[in-house]
């Protein structure tokens, strides 16, 4: 019995497909979102995943490419896989990414932001998705989410203990000082680090900058799990 287990294991893991990395990007569209900012969001992330940085940072991370998944979230029951897992290794991917993001429908408009309910979401999503690497990154950007009682705190907790690593993007306009409760609360895992920008016209410098360190990112030496805050753009 315990020889067909172990076959079964190993036929499992055969099967799955090896990247170098498994990057969720959950993406905020709640209330405090306008049509308008979530455009610029979307645009964005095209023009990110469409520069030539972003494709020498997949070559830096392996051989293998990344594989990635766009999640939208906003209030307690309102989390949706936009984008589900997409294999991404040269150029005709990410051009091919580019125009789906462009043309990605807003799933949710006038809800609340929930951070908790986002980031347990876009961790479930890592189970049995078809591939299998070294590093689950979620990637996670809001212009608020300040829960009390911790809860935030402890589902990032919950995901750092299984293996993932949580990064976030404080867009500062409407919370101040958004960056330290993201830094708190939100960021986590081995090299871990939140950025800020001020304003969502400055999203996609911010972002593909964000990418390119989760791609490919730098060791720096520093107290474990410390998480890194990087300048304002």
């Amino acid at each position: 019995m315990a020889i067909t287990l172990f076959s079964d294991a190993e036929t499992a893991l055969a099967a799955e497909q090896q990247v170098d990395l498994e990057l969720v990007l959950a993406i905020d569209v709640s209330g405090s979102v306008d049509d308008g900012e979530y455009m610029l969001q979307t645009e964005g992330l095209a023009l990110a995943f469409e520069h030539p940085d972003i494709l020498a940072a997949i070559k830096r991370a392996g051989e293998q490419g990344i594989t990635l998944a766009v999640v939208q979230w906003s209030s307690p029951d309102e989390q949706w896989v936009a984008v589900n897992w997409i294999f991404l290794r040269d150029e005709t991917d990410l051009a091919q990414l580019g125009n789906r993001l462009r043309s990605m429908p807003r799933r949710f408009i006038a809800g609340d932001t929930v951070l908790s309910k986002a980031m347990k979401f876009s961790g479930r999503l890592f189970t049995d998705n078809g591939f299998s690497s070294r590093r689950q990154v979620i990637d996670v950007s809001g212009d608020g989410g300040v829960e009390n009682l911790g809860i935030t705190r402890t589902a990032r907790d919950e995901l750092v203990s299984a293996g993932i690593v949580i990064n976030g993007l404080a867009i500062e306009t409407d919370v101040d000082n958004l960056e330290e409760f993201y830094g708190n609360n939100v960021v986590g895992g081995v090299d871990s680090f939140v950025m800020t920008v001020a304003n969502y016209q400055d999203f996609d410098t911010a972002i593909r900058r964000k990418l390119i360190r989760e791609i490919a990112p730098l060791r720096l030496s520093r107290w474990p799990g410390k998480p890194i805050v990087l300048a304002k753009e």
